[in-house]
């Protein structure tokens, strides 16, 4: 009997990731779990994506949108269901915590239905009304701007 060895990598999105990033964007898009992104639009900010690989597959993705010097947001954060229950989701969340550290940004919010996964990362429920920077930016354009069923979390860095 053989066993399977698998290779698992996270790690900051490159213009070659694009092709696999796209078809998990638009898999999330048609469940309507994330906001499209062009592709255009994904290289042009692809220093702000993580993605996971498994055997060199793109299995999840995130970015950092960062608003301000003290304020970025988590965005686009989607694992393939194949793919999930392995830590990827954690493991992209982790690098991008990393990434707002390292930019010295003090708070990293998010707009949710999955609550508890971000609450086991540290984040906490609070009011969307507290980050207008993203109600101008993107809930404006939202088509289901008026029935939004996503809850705000919020994570506080320790930056040093």
């Amino acid at each position: 009997m053989t066993s399977t060895v698998h290779t698992a990598v996270v790690r900051p999105a490159t213009v070659d990731d694009l092709p696999g990033m796209m078809a998990l964007i638009h898999e999330f898009v048609r469940r309507g779990d994330i906001l499209p992104r062009t592709e255009l639009s994904v290289r042009m900010s692809i220093n702000d994506w993580v993605i996971a690989t498994l055997d060199g597959q793109v299995v999840g993705i995130g970015s950092l949108l960062i608003y301000s010097p003290l304020l970025a947001e988590v965005r686009s954060l989607a694992v393939s269901e194949q793919a999930q229950g392995y830590g990827f989701g954690r493991k992209i969340i982790d690098e991008l915590l990393s990434m707002a550290a390292a930019y010295h940004i003090p708070t990293v919010f998010a707009l949710t239905r999955v609550v508890p996964f971000f609450e086991r990362m540290g984040f906490t429920v609070t009011e969307k009304e507290a980050f207008p920077e993203k109600i101008w930016r993107a809930c404006r354009l939202c088509p289901i701007q008026d029935n939004c069923d996503e809850i705000a979390v919020v994570a506080k860095l320790e930056i040093e």
